[in-house]
């Protein structure tokens, strides 16, 4: 009779660690499919991240090839200043007139 209690025992027991286990091995896979869609998500978020650098490297060169144009206008701007344009509209108009007067002469 005592080894029939024993074998009971031991057969509550390995129930016991059983259902533990089972216990054990539904966490554990409950926290790897967590893990996994953590890992999907953050894949997704890296493709984003990604194409957003892209998008942001291109929109850099785009403004600094127009930071560019935009310098270059600025100098030609900044040298039209410097130019007394009355004074060269003056000079122009005073060699028109003797452009003329010379192609009168040449005529007459």
């Amino acid at each position: 009779m005592n080894s029939n209690a024993t074998i009971w025992d031991q057969l509550q027991e390995a129930e016991k660690r059983e259902r533990v286990l089972k216990q054990e091995l539904l966490f554990t896979q409950q926290s790897l499919s967590a893990s996994e869609k953590t890992i999907l998500n953050l894949k997704e978020e890296i493709r984003h991240i990604d194409a957003e650098r892209i998008r942001l490297q291109n929109f850099k060169s785009t403004q600094y090839q127009r930071l560019k144009e935009l310098e270059i206008k600025n100098h030609k701007a900044e040298l039209m200043e410097v130019i007394d344009t009355d004074k060269l509209l003056m000079a122009l108009s005073s060699k028109d007139q003797q452009l003329r007067d010379l192609k009168s002469t040449s005529l007459s």
